[in-house]
């Protein structure tokens, strides 16, 4: 989630022509698995949503994970 989240914000900076630069993960408030392990293989897809962004560019976001039949992690 969190390089998903990484890849959003370089991404970004990229369009606005500037420079993709090193983040911080803070942390995460309810990761909740559904399953005791990722498959060693799996296909994941994460999706990460901005729920907000303050003035400084700190946000908060909502990610899941699923696999290739889109079964929820």
């Amino acid at each position: 989630m969190a390089q998903t989240i990484a890849a959003y914000g370089g991404a970004h900076a990229l369009d606005d022509a500037g420079e993709v630069k090193i983040g911080f993960l803070l942390g995460s408030r309810k990761y909740n698995a559904e399953v005791g392990i990722f498959k060693v293989g799996k296909t994941l897809l994460i999706e990460a949503k901005k729920l907000i962004q303050d003035e400084s560019g700190l946000c908060v976001f909502d990610c899941v994970i699923k696999d290739e039949e889109n079964a929820w992690y």
